[in-house]
This record gives C-alpha cells, sequence and structure tokens, in this order.
C-alpha cells in the first residue's frame, strides 16, 4: 500500500513535512509515482520536444484526447 505525504518545492529541494523518529543523517529512498506509463512520458517527452525546436503548439484539449487514447491502450 502506498501512503501519500504532501511535500513542497524549496529552493530546487524537494521539502517533505512527515514528523519521524528516524535518526538525522539518516538516508532513504523515496519514489515519486506521478501516475504516468512510460508511453505517456515518452509522448510528452517527445512532443515537449518537438515545441522547443520550433514545432507548431496544438490546443491542449486535442492533446489531452491523443494521451487519453495513447493510455487506455489497444484494449479499451
Amino acid at each position: 500500500m502506498r501512503a501519500a505525504e504532501k511535500a513542497r518545492v524549496q529552493g530546487g529541494r524537494l521539502l517533505l513535512d512527515i514528523p519521524t523518529t528516524l535518526p538525522d543523517g539518516m538516508e532513504l529512498e523515496v519514489e515519486i509515482d506521478d501516475g504516468l506509463t512510460p508511453e505517456l512520458a515518452n509522448e510528452l517527452r517527445r512532443r515537449y520536444d518537438r515545441v522547443r525546436s520550433g514545432g507548431e503548439l496544438i490546443d491542449d484539449d486535442v492533446v489531452m484526447a491523443e494521451l487519453e487514447a495513447i493510455d487506455a491502450g489497444p484494449d479499451e
């Protein structure tokens, strides 16, 4: 089971406000689940790169519909 905790970014650092009794200096591995499948992440990266290189912007409704279709996969 994955617990959700709030965090904020300050000065380029991720700050978690979670009380703990762990000792100072202890290293932890924190996994951030952005909810993107690898396919969606790749498609977003590809589109971002295309826009950055001078490509035409696409209406957000069109992009969202296309990304939802990718996320749904061929079975839905």
